[in-house]
C-alpha cells in the first residue's frame, strides 16, 4: 500500500450519502473547496483499482437527537449553517488514537 495521493471528494446536501473511495486510504479532513463546495479530502493510493463504500453522515447543529454515527471527521460553517460530519456506522476514522485510519479488505 502506498498513500500517494490527495484526493477531494464532493459532499452532497443529503443526510446521509455513500462515497466510493479506494480500499487503501487515509481521511484528512472536511471543509469547503474554492467554489464554497462541501468535501472531504483524502489521501489514497492512486494505483488502488479496488472501491469501497463510505457512508458519509450530516448532522446539523440544534436538529435533535444525532443517529447512530460512526466516527467524527469535522465540521463546516455555510451561509449561517453549522454541518457537523461522520463517518456512518461500522466505519472508524480513529484506529490508532488518531483521526487518519487506513482500510484494508483483510
Amino acid at each position: 500500500m502506498r498513500l500517494n495521493s490527495v484526493w477531494k471528494f464532493p459532499l452532497s446536501t443529503d443526510g446521509v450519502q455513500t462515497i466510493m473511495v479506494p480500499s487503501q486510504h487515509s481521511f484528512l479532513t472536511v471543509g469547503l473547496d474554492g467554489d464554497g463546495v462541501r468535501c472531504i479530502w483524502m489521501m489514497v493510493d492512486a494505483a488502488d483499482p479496488k472501491r469501497l463504500p463510505l457512508e458519509i453522515v450530516k448532522v446539523a447543529t440544534g436538529n435533535g437527537t444525532v443517529p447512530h454515527v460512526g466516527d467524527y471527521l469535522g465540521t463546516i460553517n455555510q451561509d449561517g449553517y453549522i454541518w457537523h460530519y461522520f463517518t456512518g456506522p461500522g466505519h472508524s476514522a480513529s484506529a490508532k488514537g488518531s483521526f487518519h485510519y487506513l482500510t484494508k479488505e483483510d
